[in-house]
């Protein structure tokens, strides 16, 4: 039996997080894009409950680093 649990089962592997996103704020926005696909500011806020000033800066420093890229108003993971 599989079990589900918003749409992943429990049997997929984890997320891999890139080494050089380091800190937990990072990490939990990295794993938005990543589980909920290509988000606005306002949605990664909602999501996350992180500040805005702080996604700005966060997604500010992944894209730099050539994991985020912006897609109109949304953000995603680069190559995806």
């Amino acid at each position: 039996m599989t079990v589900t649990t918003d749409e992943r089962t429990l049997n997929e592997p984890p997320v891999a997080i890139p080494e050089t996103v380091e800190s937990a704020e990072a990490k939990l926005l990295y794993l938005s894009l990543r589980l909920q696909g290509g988000q606005t500011i306002d949605e990664l806020q909602r999501t996350t409950k992180l500040p805005k000033l702080s996604l700005y800066s966060i997604v500010r420093s992944l894209r730099r680093n050539d994991l985020v890229e912006k897609d109109g108003d949304s953000f995603r993971i680069a190559g995806e």
